[in-house]
């Protein structure tokens, strides 16, 4: 079987939670026997491959189409907006706009917006059961092709020889934009006298917030470690920290949470329908940071940590993921191929 990879932008630019989450399903499938190539756009011969897999909205129509008439099986990884999270009412209002742009305009259109144009995809993969059922409700895409696979945890943050580095309070290891909050939570952290260490890069595109989040850093109830690269290192701060959090605008999975619990540390996490319906009540939830009961929410959770709290949960491993989606791969081939010359 052989697979070919296509994403919309280069992953370097990017790094994060998606980034990660293609990288290690590459290397496992590999590991699993799959042969795993990457789109080639510039390449002047015709690729061989039974199926390409798309993290993303196909780049266009035409790319889609193409690969749909030489035959290739589609599978799409789709990432929902994060307007996903926002109240029902706005769905409804908004299912009914897309329905009457597509009947205007057309699939071409409106291709890669507001899941138009790749609805003949053999198989389309979610990271949980909130993203399903908005897709499912707000595109209309057939339940049986809707398969839900979440992130795993390198296999580093199962071990428990890993030896911990002291984080002394608790941790936010995340990149540093405005939909991460650190600069209000480093300064409500000073306000509230409780210990948060800081990891991560600047994202580019967001110097002015960066600066901001220097200005608010102490040494003492707010600091940053920097970028931890080092994955071995990072399981050692899991380890050694009082717990981990994150209070972001929005989040489709939080792969940091799935790895401070492999290391058997408690997370907390935003309240949103994406986290409640995979970790259920496996971990903490915090309200918006800037709600009234935001502090309450992180000084629960800080005296919860400090009093040895803790949270268990099956977390699964990349191989584990790998298996899953080999198995859709599998039942893709069983498929009638795309009509070859059709686009």
């Amino acid at each position: 079987m052989k697979v070919l990879f296509d994403v919309g932008y280069p992953l370097a630019w990017a790094e994060g939670g998606l980034s990660i989450q293609i990288r290690h399903t590459q290397s496992a499938l590999e590991a699993l026997g799959v042969e795993v190539a990457w789109v080639d756009y510039h390449k002047e011969t015709l690729p061989v491959a039974d199926i390409v897999h798309y993290f993303g909205a196909p780049k266009s129509i035409i790319t889609y189409r193409a690969g749909r008439s030489l035959g290739f099986r589609s599978v799409c990884s789709i990432l929902p907006p994060h307007g996903f999270c926002q109240p029902a009412l706005r769905d409804h209002v908004l299912r009914v706009v897309h329905r009457g742009i597509r009947r205007g305009l057309g699939p071409l259109r409106t291709f890669g917006r507001m899941g138009m144009g790749f609805e003949d995809a053999d198989a389309f993969i979610m990271l949980n059961e909130a993203e399903r059922n908005y897709v499912a409700f707000m595109y209309g895409w057939p339940l049986d092709k809707c398969h839900v696979v979440p992130n795993g945890v390198d296999d580093i943050f199962f071990d428990e020889t890993v030896v911990p580095e002291k984080v002394d309070g608790l941790f936010y290891p995340s990149y540093i934009c405005p939909r991460k909050n650190q600069v209000e939570i480093a300064r409500l952290a000073k306000q509230l006298k409780i210990k948060v260490v800081f990891a991560g890069r600047a994202q580019g595109e967001y110097p002015a917030y960066f600066a901001d989040f220097e200005r608010e850093l102490d040494g003492e109830y707010a600091t940053w470690l920097g970028e931890v690269r080092d994955r071995s290192q990072m399981a050692a701060l899991y380890r050694g920290a009082r717990g981990t959090f994150l209070a972001s605008k929005y989040e489709n999975q939080g792969l940091i949470l799935l790895e401070s619990l492999a290391c058997g540390k408690p997370a907390m996490g935003p309240d949103l329908p994406a986290l409640r319906t995979f970790f259920r009540d496996h971990i903490a939830y915090c309200s918006p940071v800037g709600s009234d009961t935001f502090a309450s929410d992180l000084q629960s959770f800080d005296r919860f940590c400090a009093e040895g709290g803790r949270q268990e949960m099956k977390v699964m491993r990349w191989h584990d993921i790998a298996r899953q989606v080999h198995r859709i791969y599998e039942q893709v081939l069983q498929l009638p191929p795309p009509q070859k010359g059709a686009v």
